[in-house]
């Protein structure tokens, strides 16, 4: 958090938790419910947040360091959005909800943050 300060205070960086180069958070994530809790900080940190074509709708493909590693994390979209699918519906709202929270709140993009509390498995933050 505080490196990502050091970068807010110069100029807003863009934020992610996936893009072309590492594994899906869809797939990185041990506990499918904790999708929230990232999503929650990259909606809610200083800077432009980014989302991966695909993660929007829980995709999951993994980076493989070979060759073509890269190539299933470059799922080609369907042709209509309503080919998308019924099983990406709940990772779309999610992140819809969390884009109307941070367009209704502004100052997101250029606060400061202030750690709370840090635990090991807890992390609670304000951004003024």
């Amino acid at each position: 958090m505080g490196r990502h300060q050091t970068f807010v205070d110069v100029f807003p960086p863009l934020t992610f938790v996936g893009n072309h180069d590492v594994t899906r958070i869809a797939s990185q994530l041990r506990e499918p419910g904790h999708l929230g809790h990232a999503l929650s900080v990259l909606f809610t940190l200083p800077g432009n947040p980014a989302i991966y074509a695909g993660d929007e709708q829980g995709w999951r493909s993994i980076k493989y360091h070979r060759e073509g590693g890269d190539a299933e994390l470059r799922w080609p979209f369907p042709g209509v959005p309503a080919e998308l699918g019924e099983d990406g519906g709940p990772h779309y709202r999610l992140h819809h909800e969390l884009i109307r929270v941070r367009r209704a709140r502004p100052f997101l993009a250029t606060g400061r943050i202030r750690v709370c509390h840090l635990a090991s498995q807890q992390l609670a933050y304000e951004i003024t």
